[in-house]
């Protein structure tokens, strides 16, 4: 930004460059005020940024960081699954699957088969993503949310920064399911959500084997009821 000043000459131009005719020759141009591509510094001339950024990009986790618990709390209150006992066979997945067999598993995004497992065992009938939306809506959000983004927006919508076209931007990295995180109250408020995606059977309409025509479920459509070929995206 303008007026701050490295205290180095050794940056990505180089005290070689610093030294060399072209360089002088500049700056003999700056001093007599006839370019205004340099910056008087001290007493000494330094050029432009080289690499203008000027965003502030805040990335976020989800669960019990913008909320106090997990995102999957109206879920199980919808379909009336105990979430204790869901976590609890979830953090015994990996036991499980050790004596199945050799198997390598990562604890922290299982849960996701988990999922499917519920939804293939009915216990979810009928879950789509468009449900996960709409459920989205009732994740209750940190005390502040999603006042506070926008207040660390306006921070910066002053000078000095504004003439730099300096800004904050928030994003969502999670583990979580997207669809909940787009129908929460914080989707508005942020400008890119990465998470994961409950995602609609994609069969295999051109397999010699399979006499359906019928094309792929849109994620977002009617008829995209997940059932047991559910895929999960992460």
């Amino acid at each position: 930004m303008e007026g701050l000043c490295p205290r180095s000459t050794s940056a990505p131009w180089g005290r070689a460059r610093e030294t060399s005719a072209e360089w002088l020759r500049t700056s003999r141009l700056v001093v007599r005020g006839e370019s205004s591509s340099l910056r008087q510094c001290g007493d000494r001339i330094m050029p432009p940024a080289i690499y203008t950024q000027s965003v502030i990009a805040v990335i976020w986790d989800f669960d019990k960081t913008l909320t106090h618990d997990y995102m999957q709390g109206p879920l199980f209150t919808k379909y009336g699954v105990d979430s204790r006992a869901f976590w609890e066979e979830v953090n015994n997945l990996s036991a499980f699957y050790s004596e199945e067999g050799d198997y390598r598993i990562a604890n922290d995004t299982i849960y996701l088969n988990h999922i499917l497992t519920y939804i293939r065992e009915g216990i979810f009938k009928g879950l789509t993503a468009k449900t996960l939306r709409e459920l989205g809506n009732e994740i209750q959000l940190a005390p502040g949310l999603p006042g506070f983004f926008d207040r660390l927006r306006q921070s910066v919508d002053v000078e000095p920064y504004r003439k730099h076209d300096v800004r904050v931007e928030h994003y969502v990295v999670s583990t979580g399911l997207r669809a909940m995180i787009k129908g929460s109250r914080l989707a508005s408020h942020v400008e890119g959500i990465w998470a994961c995606d409950l995602l609609p059977p994609a069969p295999p309409v051109h397999h010699p084997g399979n006499q359906s025509q019928d094309v792929i479920p849109g994620s977002d459509g009617d008829s995209e009821v997940l059932s047991g070929s559910s895929q999960m995206r992460v």
